[in-house]
């Protein structure tokens, strides 16, 4: 088992993104309402891969036992098994996690004000969670997770579509999709840190969650 510590990827993560900011506003191509969300979004996935990452242990034996892949079985059993306030958690919560996405990517990007855009990305950054968790020794890859997350996103670009009819705004003058070589990049960035977290963490230097939570809200600061 390999303890990585998430510091590492967080840290280069917000540096790249700081680069980015910067030439965003270099080059005029965003306006600051929009320039402010991205900052928000940025931060939120971050919230998002901590809570669901950390702490990250690689378990290299018995791959296949932390996976299940029948929809809402697992659910079922920890509604019969489980208490009820650990079962509404586990329903909630995966429903709520990406409803911010659902929500804020369309009021950033208008060009991505369309259903089955937030549908397909919901179900793709839910999926690659769910993958990297699959590595984990405590974490499961469930279908349910996959499900809930993407009927939470698609209901939160219900609520913007709402809020947009009820308050239409401005479309921003300047109309910008996210760049697929920054998204690109900065996923590449987030894998080679993962392996240097890893050796991070084999080195036992890896400090506790609290103290890295705590350095990387100062470096988000």
């Amino acid at each position: 088992m390999v303890f990585v510590s998430l510091l590492p990827p967080f840290a280069g993560l917000t540096v790249f993104w700081i680069i980015c900011s910067i030439k965003r506003n270099v080059n005029k191509q965003t306006e600051l309402r929009q320039e402010v969300l991205m900052h928000v979004l940025f931060l939120y996935i971050l919230l998002v891969i901590g809570l669901t990452l950390s702490p990250f242990q690689i378990n290299f034996t018995n791959p296949g036992k932390n996976i299940n892949l029948i929809p809402f079985v697992e659910s079922l059993k920890m509604w019969r098994g489980a208490r009820l306030s650990t079962s509404l958690y586990n329903l909630v919560g995966n429903f709520l996690m990406l409803m911010p996405f659902g929500f804020l990517l369309p009021k950033i990007y208008p060009d991505w004000r369309k259903m089955r855009v937030i549908f397909f990305v919901s179900l793709g950054f839910s999926l690659l969670i769910e993958c990297m968790q699959f590595a984990t020794a405590s974490r499961v890859f469930d279908i349910d997770d996959i499900i809930l997350n993407t009927l939470g996103g698609v209901f939160g670009y219900m609520i913007f579509r709402l809020a947009h009819w009820i308050h239409p705004t401005k479309t921003p003058v300047k109309k910008r999709r996210p760049s697929m070589g920054a998204v690109v990049a900065g996923m590449m960035i987030f894998a080679v840190l993962m392996g240097l977290g890893a050796f991070y963490g084999l080195q036992g230097a890896m400090p506790s969650l609290a103290q890295q939570s705590m350095m990387v809200l100062c470096l988000c600061a």
